[in-house]
């Protein structure tokens, strides 16, 4: 019997979703609910495809298929079905994604003048260790397909054992036809043949064969590398297809996955998909010159232990303009900005993207999966991670401040350098503390560590369990073994004495942890000179106005009712105050922004008669909400004084701009 749908309740719906494929459902059932016991029948739907994961995992996770709805039922009215039933975990749309792309125009004998980045991440060094092997673990690249005749590539071509080619017969029972290098989703065949170019691009900087005197060498320059073909000839592809692709990779032994693709359409049916695989997977940050922070970006945004994030950096080590970035969502940075690879038609071409940078990644991923043939993604990914070269204009804009270095990541290295020592505070005020060390050493105390982690916390940091949830702060790059350090952290001032805890630890370029050394240090109270009081604090210019925020509070928006307009200049501008009486002054306040960045900015100012304005500070760029300090101490012992946030914006773009909220002014009694 079916249900009434609500039909006005479906067409607003239907109206919010993002594109997908219409009248298809992507469903998850509870363990131990089947379609057969009543849900296809009382749709009236069609199962398209049972997804059977070979990961033992899947078995107690509930089914999950693809469900075709009867002709005439919507989408959403499938999804409003479906939605409350208690059988079910999740039923999603099957949404549609788009290619994201930026086009700019030991070594082996074919390493080309051209493949810069493969000198910026010391490939030719870890060439000198490893290369690859005809019998290495598969690297399964989900694109637009390969272009199987590319003479530089065909010999890296995994190759199904137990597929014939040219029969006509599903020779390994799989359900498809002839998938002799890979598979094709929208077709359900073995044609993985290109007939875009972005696949066989990113198959090129991952694998063309090196030493062979032909135009290029990949990372990982012989190897066996499966083609997905989850997008069509067009640059389209939708959830379905990259969850049956994920679904081939992992029944065929894939050890690692790159996914030069993505979106801001999360879907939870791809996400058991890469959570399901027992591959490592390498997707690419994207390409819209945004924060993944605020902003999530998929599948690199997906919270999952076997996944990578990787951005563009350019020849200079800095983030490429157009690459995604998120000092928490995005793990390292990779060459990506004119990367010279293989094309269709036996050719080469120069492109740019983080479709670029992740390949570079994967080829790295594989060279240690060939060189460690039992570690573990956890192990792969340290290696990737703490080995990268920290750059300071990657500092923050990163996890890792780090671009991959290849050679740094094969390093053989059981040794942890030892635990921080002397772990002193040296100093403390109400904006921060300054830590001191002795660093250790790369092994033990000998040479030099790869990457300090440090944290703090209200709470005691007793045991890992505790360091992991402490505040995490960009640090400096370790010293050589015996050196001293000396680190600042900046914290928000407070009204009242705070306990706080620190700790450190060492890691080496291949994630050998060193323990953990820790302290209890006191922060002292600050004095507040200025608080936020509301509207009887401030002169209003332009349409600034308190709003409610979703997760509770107000806060002040420079366009309470919508996004900012184009060429305007409006300020939320400060009553007098005064310095009198305190010393070490900063200007406090919580910020989230979304401007046009590098065009509209948000600048701070300072004013000692309310006509003259100092700048001491800017904000651009999208990010999520923030902690910001700004140091006023040039101002001490002055009053009078006023401070304004000016946003200024170009001819160009309008988005959400600006929101403020727990602006203070504090220092030390002096």
């Amino acid at each position: 019997m079916h249900i009434q749908p609500n039909y006005s309740r479906a067409r607003q719906l239907e109206a919010q979703l993002s594109e997908h494929r219409p009248g298809e459902l992507l469903v998850r059932l509870q363990p131990g609910a089947g379609f057969s016991e009543g849900i296809v029948d009382r749709l009236g739907g069609e199962v398209l495809h049972r997804f059977r994961f070979s990961n033992p995992t899947m078995a107690p996770s509930g089914e999950m298929v693809q469900l075709r709805l009867p002709e005439g039922m919507s989408t959403a009215e499938g999804l409003l079905q479906l939605q409350d039933d208690p059988s079910v975990v999740y039923v999603t749309p099957n949404h549609i994604y788009h290619l994201d792309e930026v086009k700019l125009t030991s070594s082996p004998n074919d390493l080309d003048k051209k493949l810069w980045g493969m000198k910026a991440i010391h490939a030719p060094e870890a060439w000198a260790i490893q290369h690859g092997s005809p019998s290495g673990p598969i690297v399964a690249v989900l694109d637009t397909g390969v272009d199987l005749n590319h003479p530089d590539l065909k010999a890296n071509l995994w190759t199904n054992p137990r597929e014939i080619a040219g029969n006509g017969l599903d020779d390994d029972g799989n359900g498809i036809i002839d998938d002799i290098h890979g598979y094709y989703p929208k077709m359900n065949n073995g044609d993985v043949q290109d007939g875009h170019k972005h696949g066989t691009h990113t198959f090129g900087t991952i694998g063309a064969v090196g030493n062979n005197g032909l135009g290029v060498t990949g990372v990982n320059w012989e190897g066996q590398i499966m083609a997905i073909k989850i997008f069509d000839d067009q640059g389209r592809t939708d959830a379905a297809m990259v969850a049956k692709g994920l679904e081939y990779a992992t029944n065929h032994g894939a050890r690692i996955t790159s996914n030069s693709w993505g979106g801001t359409v999360y879907n939870p049916a791809i996400e058991d998909a890469f959570r399901l695989s027992p591959a490592l997977h390498i997707a690419a940050a994207g390409n819209s010159h945004i924060n993944n922070d605020l902003k999530p970006h998929y599948p690199s945004n997906l919270d999952l232990p076997n996944m990578i994030s990787v951005a563009a950096s350019d020849g200079q080590d800095r983030r490429a303009s157009f690459s995604n970035y998120g000092l928490n969502t995005v793990d390292m940075a990779a060459p990506g900005v004119d990367i010279y690879s293989t094309v269709p038609g036996g050719q080469y071409a120069l492109n740019s993207g983080t479709s670029m940078a992740a390949p570079h990644v994967s080829g790295v991923a594989a060279l240690i999966a060939n060189s460690h043939p039992y570690a573990s993604n956890e192990d792969i990914k340290n290696r990737l991670l703490f080995s990268t070269d920290k750059v300071e204009a990657l500092k923050g804009v990163v996890s890792t401040g780090g671009r991959l270095n290849a050679a740094s990541a094969l390093e053989n290295d059981n040794a942890a350098p030892n635990a921080p020592a002397n772990l002193t505070l040296k100093s403390a005020s109400s904006r921060g503390v300054v830590l001191q060390w002795t660093a250790p050493g790369d092994d033990g105390n000998q040479g030099k560590a790869a990457q300090y982690e440090v944290r703090y916390s209200d709470t005691p940091i007793s045991n890992d369990q505790a360091f992991e949830k402490a505040t995490r702060v960009a640090a400096n790059a370790p010293s050589k073994a015996g050196q001293k350090e000396e680190m600042r952290i900046d914290i928000r001032p407070m009204e009242s004495d705070r306990n706080l805890h620190f700790a450190v630890k060492a890691y080496d370029n291949v994630g050998n942890g060193s323990p953990m050394s820790s302290l209890q240090g006191k922060v002292p109270a600050a004095k507040v000179v200025f608080a936020d009081g509301g509207p009887s604090s401030w002169q209003k210019d332009g349409s600034w106005g308190q709003v409610q925020m979703p997760e509770g509070g107000t806060a002040w928006a420079d366009s309470p009712n919508g996004n900012y307009e184009s060429n305007q200049t409006n300020s939320l501008t400060s009553k007098p105050f005064s310095l009198k009486g305190v010393k070490n002054t900063t200007l406090v306040f919580d910020a989230r922004t979304e401007l046009e960045e590098a065009r509209d900015g948000m600048w701070l100012q300072v004013s000692k008669d309310g006509s003259n304005w100092s700048p001491v500070g800017s904000l651009t760029g999208t990010h999520p909400w923030e902690s910001h300090t700004v140091d006023l101490s040039k101002f001490d012992g002055k009053s009078g004084l006023q401070f304004r946030f000016s946003l200024v914006t170009d001819n160009t773009g309008d988005l959400d701009g600006i929101y403020l909220r727990n602006i203070a002014i504090v220092g030390d009694p002096s």
